[in-house]
């Protein structure tokens, strides 16, 4: 509940932003409640592959993608986006700069 609650509050933050990418999405959650405006288009990068095809099975929104594209891959391939977010993932993270 309280992961939920925590991107519910998160989508708060969205404002005018069109393009998201949410680096470490996990199962989607984020993405699953911020898509219900059709406005907006939603990249999820998650690294754990079960993760990814679970997302695709029970989450799929024609305004979600569902990747496990690095940041480079994701920028190569969308371009610039309007907001990022990376929700619970500062303790996978161990260089903080190169992140940023």
């Amino acid at each position: 509940p309280n992961i939920i609650a925590l991107n519910k509050v998160i989508i708060c933050f969205i404002q005018d932003a069109e393009k998201i990418v949410n680096i470490g999405a996990g199962t989607g959650n984020f993405e699953w409640h911020a898509s219900e405006d059709k406005t907006k288009t939603f990249i999820a990068s998650e690294f754990d592959l079960e993760c990814v095809e679970w997302c695709k099975k029970n989450r799929e929104r024609e305004n979600i993608i569902y990747t496990s594209k690095t940041i480079n891959e994701l920028l190569n391939e969308y371009g610039k986006f309007d907001l990022s977010v990376a929700i619970d993932v500062i303790e996978h993270i161990s260089d903080y700069k190169g992140f940023l």
